[in-house]
């Protein structure tokens, strides 16, 4: 088996000099066990809360709308999914249920599970616009149409009792299952309900989450043998090492840009891209499932938050309106972006023939690697955008006064770390990375060239 191995790379990537990027964490309405988070067509995450029986929407600004599952009295949410109809269904282990109500909001339906497959865990759409679910305890598959009939699907010819730990749509009418006890890959047609069997070479690897790519090779963990499995579309499998330390793999997420991403229990991040890179990012606390938001960051769950990865390469700045953003004004002498105090930041605002783009941040090296990040990000952004604004700026320590200044406080409250980036203009601010800013709609800010 072909063997890539990460450690070698993250290694000559500090060689290098080149910092990795960090997650930053976003407090959530409630810790505990969870699942997702899912993104949904309308861009917003969602994620199953299973302490708190709650199913979540979270929208860009990280603000929270529970939902209570339409029976309340029963718990144990163990999936969420959206169909094609504007729903998001849900699955209840302890309540061997199945249900769905609208994402917008209003009544839903809670459907029973038979008994003899009722345990339900995961809940996929499949390529037939139903819903499906395995069972680890009665050892079978489940499929909900979208009036609530279940058909319960019988398990594939096995030696050992059949284990399923995870399930993921493939890309031709298929349903990939991993199985714990069989150590092996399942492919099941949804139409014939027959199974295809790939033994997994390595011994007792311990399958868990899978994800299906756009070309059909199929990526799994084996938290056994502390490896990320690959199954190309010829059947051939081959590894990828986690690092030269070896720790648990845990998910894995195919992203809007074709590539793999995939996670361990020690706070790592690996993307995989389409032409066979690979680099390495760190998100410690992270131990839940991950996925893409709309604008290109990393989501997960984390240690009672919501961890968030905002990469410069992906990271296009939010604007209202892209007419306007151009490009900055000068391009500052050697690229640089020059510091500068309040009372200067308060002379450019003051100077209405101009746009200016702000970086607040605390200085470089400073113990914050997301805010080091944004120093690279900023400047690339600028020499992008050279000639169309005013590029500065404003850093200090983590305690120094003048983040208690009332101009920072009429601009935007500065919460936590003041590591934001933003670009002013008379009607739109955008968020190019860090916080999100607030809206400001004051003349006194610079109109546009």
């Amino acid at each position: 088996m072909k063997s890539v191995h990460l450690g070698v790379l993250a290694a000559a990537l500090l060689a290098s000099g080149a910092q990795a990027q960090q997650c930053k964490s976003y407090p959530r309405m409630q810790g505990g066990q969870e699942v997702g988070p899912l993104r949904a067509p309308d861009g917003a995450m969602w994620y199953a809360n299973i302490s708190g029986n709650r199913i979540v929407r979270m929208d860009d600004n990280f603000k929270e709308t529970p939902f209570v599952p339409v029976n309340g009295s029963t718990g144990g949410l163990s999936g969420i999914a959206f169909d094609d109809s504007g729903n998001v269904w849900y699955s209840k282990a302890h309540g061997r249920a199945v249900g769905k109500f609208p994402m917008a909001g209003g009544e839903g339906v809670e459907y029973a599970l038979p008994p003899e497959n009722d345990y339900a865990q995961d809940l996929v759409l499949g390529p037939d616009g139903a819903m499906w679910y395995f069972d680890p305890v009665h050892q079978k598959l489940g499929r909900v149409a979208a009036d609530g009939s279940v058909t319960v699907v019988e398990p594939p010819p096995k030696l050992n009792p059949f284990g399923p730990r995870a399930m993921a749509r493939g890309i031709d009418n298929s349903l990939w299952i991993s199985d714990l006890g069989q150590n092996a890959l399942w492919k099941l047609d949804v139409n014939s309900l027959k199974y295809k069997r790939y033994d997994i070479p390595e011994p007792r690897a311990h399958p868990g989450d899978l994800v299906v790519a756009k070309d059909g090779t199929v990526w799994f963990t084996m938290t056994a043998t502390k490896k990320f499995g690959r199954l190309a579309p010829n059947g051939v499998f081959s590894t990828v090492n986690v690092g030269p330390n070896g720790v648990a793999p845990r998910t894995v997420m195919l992203d809007d840009n074709g590539a793999i991403w995939l996670s361990d229990v020690g706070g790592n991040l690996i993307r995989v891209k389409p032409d066979g890179t690979t680099d390495t990012f760190s998100c410690k606390g992270m131990n839940g499932g991950i996925a893409m938001a709309r604008d290109g960051s990393i989501w997960g769950i984390g240690n009672g938050n919501m961890q968030v990865l905002r990469m410069t390469s992906t990271n296009a700045p939010r604007v209202a309106s892209t007419g306007t953003v151009a490009t900055p004004a000068a391009a500052n002498a050697g690229g640089k972006i020059p510091n500068i105090s309040l009372a200067d930041l308060r002379k450019l605002f003051a100077d209405k023939t101009r746009k200016v783009v702000v970086h607040f941040t605390v200085w470089e090296n400073k113990g914050c690697g997301y805010c080091d990040g944004s120093f690279a990000l900023f400047e690339d952004f600028a020499s992008r955008n050279a000639g169309k604004a005013t590029f500065v700026r404003v850093a200090g320590d983590y305690d120094d006064p003048m983040w208690k200044d009332p101009l920072l406080a009429e601009i935007g409250p500065l919460k936590g770390f003041p590591t934001f980036i933003t670009y002013y203009d008379q009607q739109e601010v955008a968020r190019v990375n860090g916080r999100m800013s607030v809206a400001v709609m004051n003349a006194r800010l610079l109109p546009a060239l």
